[in-house]
């Protein structure tokens, strides 16, 4: 049994950054802010449900909270890929910018919105760094000047597990590698990712906490299995289409588009090519294809 749980599992994502202290220094590493622009202080903001978009399923920040100068940081946890992904996070930012409107309020009064994504696989090209930072500026000058709302995108997939140079390292190290290891790392210079891997550990969850950490596991495991069944369902909207025209060679057609139509939209969702294989029965030499077409990297 390991030693460490999966700090990218909800319940554990949301146990680590129940610290202020914590919340903190991931912020002014991730940020890279200089000591004068520091967070000096954070504010835990309740994470309200948001409007009902996905087939009446709610959806919920991760992890929201505002700094000493009123800027709101929106923290989320991605583990798998979505192709709507891009389109959420920015959902995200538009309605807590919104929301900061209250009766009397004027728009001047509005302060930025920083949403933080951590990605436990990839998601933009490999040209784009592990930590990328994405802004609003004008085309001909190149220069900002609409600065009330950005993005971090922190892609786990890409980060070294060997590089630990920083205390940014560290926590990206944390994240990407805790449940494998059975010891603290040596090299982990930082007091709060050390108290981090301390708050993971097996035996210091509480039996309501290791419930609700089994609990998100299942519900991920759920969504396995909802993939399985949507490729069987492809499969076999592809076959009864083909039978439809009564012909065999109708039927291959038909089932074969089925399994592309899958593949792709699979592949986009950054399943793994194998998996992929096994299910559309296609090969691994025609997944990575149908890949290299959609400039998946």
């Amino acid at each position: 049994m390991n030693r460490y749980l999966d700090p990218t599992n909800d319940t554990l994502f949301k146990k680590i950054f129940g610290d202020a202290e914590r919340v903190k220094e991931f912020l002014n590493n991730i940020l890279n802010l200089p000591d004068e622009y520091k967070i000096r202080d954070i504010e835990f903001i309740p994470t309200e449900a948001l409007a009902n978009i996905n087939k009446g399923r709610k959806s919920f920040f991760d992890l929201k909270v505002k700094d000493n100068s009123g800027n709101r940081y929106i923290i989320e946890m991605q583990k798998k890929g979505e192709t709507d992904y891009l389109k959420r996070v920015q959902y995200y930012s538009a309605h807590s910018y919104v929301q900061q409107i209250k009766a009397g309020s004027k728009h001047i009064e509005l302060l930025p919105i920083l949403v933080i994504s951590l990605l436990k696989t990839k998601m933009f090209p490999s040209d784009v760094p592990c930590i990328s930072f994405h802004k609003t500026l004008e085309t001909s000058t190149n220069k900002q000047y609409m600065f009330d709302i950005s993005y971090v995108f922190i892609e786990l997939g890409k980060f070294d597990k060997e590089q630990l140079a920083t205390v940014t390292d560290e926590w990206l190290h944390l994240f990407k590698c805790a449940e494998e290891e059975k010891e603290l790392p040596g090299n982990i210079t930082s007091d709060k990712v050390r108290d981090a891997y301390h708050t993971i550990e097996m035996h210091n969850l509480t039996p309501e906490e290791y419930d609700a950490y089994v609990r998100a596991k299942l519900s991920e495991d759920a969504e396995e299995i909802a993939m399985k069944e949507q490729f069987a369902e492809g499969l076999a909207k592809g076959e009864a289409r083909g039978k439809a025209k009564g012909l065999a060679e109708g039927e291959a057609r038909g089932e074969a588009k089925e399994r592309v139509k899958i593949a792709k939209l699979t592949l986009a969702k950054g399943r793994d090519i194998k998996e992929i294989a096994e299910f559309t029965e296609l090969s691994v030499k025609e997944i990575k294809t149908l890949k290299a077409e959609l400039k998946l990297h």
